[in-house]
């Protein structure tokens, strides 16, 4: 596979984690994952740290419009180089602005790798300069998802929505792979020391840890998630206590103390210490709106709560991890604007007691392993998009010109 992406790679952002999560998994099907990287100069190019999922790391960069321009055509000639020499190879288009690419290149050895829909950029009541700019690129975006699902033998996606989108929008087919764990991550949260990363993080014995792990980004409902722990603390034991791990440390201690929250610690963690972290915890944090973005999202987070045999309090408005808390009983789900206007006392006590009561940790463990050599499992989720491609005839002529 040819990973041709402009998505921020440069980062263990929650795109990183999934492209390298893919990544991993599709090693243990022994198909390796080279990397063309388009980025503005701003960005770095190759970090070994954070790329030793890639095979070859190829780096195109520009600065302007006009640059980007000049950076398509030289990522155009290199993935037909690419190609020449990778027969049996297949180019994932990963970002909206590689799409013009679909025209110039191979239909059938074409797979856009969607990560969401063009809707998510006119939904926001409230938004910055640039989301309102997005919004009058919206027609734009979504004639170049169209072109792009017609013109590739099929498409990646994350989550149930948005397998629906990219079929109702002229995909051939789309294979399912949602942001899950490889075996190679899972085993970090296996290995973890909870006592020790405990005491490594202050967290007394006797403490329940609730923990919101992420960025700060409005969307994602941290000062709910913070009022959410507030109402709850007194239901859960004296010595509750609320772990925030997350780039903005000082927005998340400021947005805990607004709402009387003193005693929150607040981290930044380099991603290969998060895996313990979450383990010295015990309920996990993931509240959402019910908006298009969420409806069609599967936050990585998710999997690492469950990895990390964490109680999840998530929210309906993430359509697809909403219903693996339902089946598989882990954790319950609260709307953000139940927590704006105050959960109802026998709501938190109830809650309280099923953590308490529904299933001890080392249950939740148990029933976290199982999970990760299934449901979220990423060599168990890219195993069919692995076996169509091998079972798939490549076509080696050129695309029809319009």
């Amino acid at each position: 596979i040819l990973l041709a992406t402009t998505r921020n790679i440069s980062q263990p952002t929650g795109e990183w984690r999934l492209i390298s999560e893919r990544a991993f998994g599709l090693q243990a099907h022994s198909v390796l994952t080279d990397v063309l990287y388009v980025h503005k100069k701003r960005r770095s190019g190759f970090d070994p740290s954070l790329h030793v999922w890639a095979g070859t790391f190829f780096s195109v960069s520009f600065r302007t419009v006009p640059g980007f321009a000049a950076a398509l055509i030289k990522a155009a000639s290199y993935i037909r180089h690419w190609l020449r020499q990778n027969p049996d190879g297949y180019v994932l288009l990963s970002g909206l602005q590689l799409h013009p690419l679909t025209t110039v290149l191979p239909h059938s050895r074409i797979i856009i790798d969607n990560h969401g829909t063009p809707e998510e950029w006119i939904e926001l009541r409230h938004p910055n300069p640039k989301q309102r700019a997005l919004r009058y690129l919206y027609p734009v975006a979504k004639w170049l998802d169209r072109l792009a699902f017609k013109r590739c033998s099929g498409t990646l996606v994350a989550s149930q929505p948005q397998h629906k989108y990219v079929l109702s929008n002229g995909a051939p087919r789309a294979w399912l792979v949602p942001c899950v764990l490889s075996s190679r991550t899972a085993q970090a949260f296996s290995a973890a020391d909870r006592w020790a990363s405990r005491k490594r993080h202050g967290i007394e014995s006797d403490t329940t840890a609730v923990v919101y792990c992420g960025g700060f980004s409005e969307w994602q409902c941290v000062r709910d998630a913070v009022n959410l722990f507030r109402q709850i603390r007194p239901y859960l034991g004296a010595n509750a206590r609320l772990i925030m791990i997350t780039p903005s440390v000082e927005l998340a201690v400021q947005a805990a103390q607004d709402v009387g929250v003193d005693d929150a610690i607040a981290v930044t963690l380099p991603p290969t210490e998060v895996a313990g972290a979450l383990v010295a915890c015990d309920i996990g944090l993931m509240l959402r709106e019910a908006t298009i973005t969420n409806h069609c999202a599967f936050p990585n987070k998710f999997a690492e709560y469950v990895a990390a045999g964490l109680y999840v309090i998530s929210s309906p408005g993430l359509t697809d991890p909403a219903a693996v808390i339902q089946e598989y009983e882990l954790g319950t789900l609260i709307t953000p604007e139940e927590v704006r206007k105050g959960v109802a006392p026998e709501r938190l006590s109830a809650v309280a007691d099923q953590f308490h009561r529904s299933r001890n940790r080392d249950g939740r463990w148990r029933q976290s392993r199982r999970l990760l050599e299934s449901t979220l499992s990423m060599e168990a989720c890219i195993s069919r998009f692995v076996s169509d491609l091998n079972n798939q005839p490549v076509q080696l002529a050129t695309p029809a010109r319009q």
